[in-house]
């Protein structure tokens, strides 16, 4: 957490260990100063909190799962309309079909 507190601080003095400028998405050094004096009290309130105190991963982890929204489930191939499936089933048949005639022992061969 010391890390996270030494960013902070250089944050706010506008200086960085890295080469990328803080809060580079912002248009303006007032508009990443108004985040970070938002931001800094939520971070120090977090880092203060017993069950972050506790477990921070487990912490940060139900966060996420309260304010994420859920993954959509993918489609399940169960559903497909019937037509869909009619479909389906014709061009295997089809496929067969181009298969026998094509191993159709009985066809003469003319050199």
């Amino acid at each position: 957490m010391g890390d996270l507190s030494v960013s902070l601080l250089e944050a706010s003095r506008g200086t960085t260990t890295n080469n990328k400028q803080p809060g580079a998405s912002l248009v303006t050094q007032k508009a990443r100063h108004q985040v970070l004096k938002q931001e800094a009290p939520r971070l120090a309130s977090v880092i203060q909190h017993p069950k972050f105190k506790l477990d921070p991963i487990a912490a940060i982890k139900n966060h996420l799962d309260a304010v994420l929204p859920d993954k959509p489930k993918a489609p399940s191939h169960h559903h497909r309309h019937k037509g869909e499936q009619e479909k389906k089933q014709q061009r295997r048949e089809k496929k067969k079909r181009r298969r026998a005639v094509g191993n159709d022992s009985t066809a003469i061969m003319t050199y």
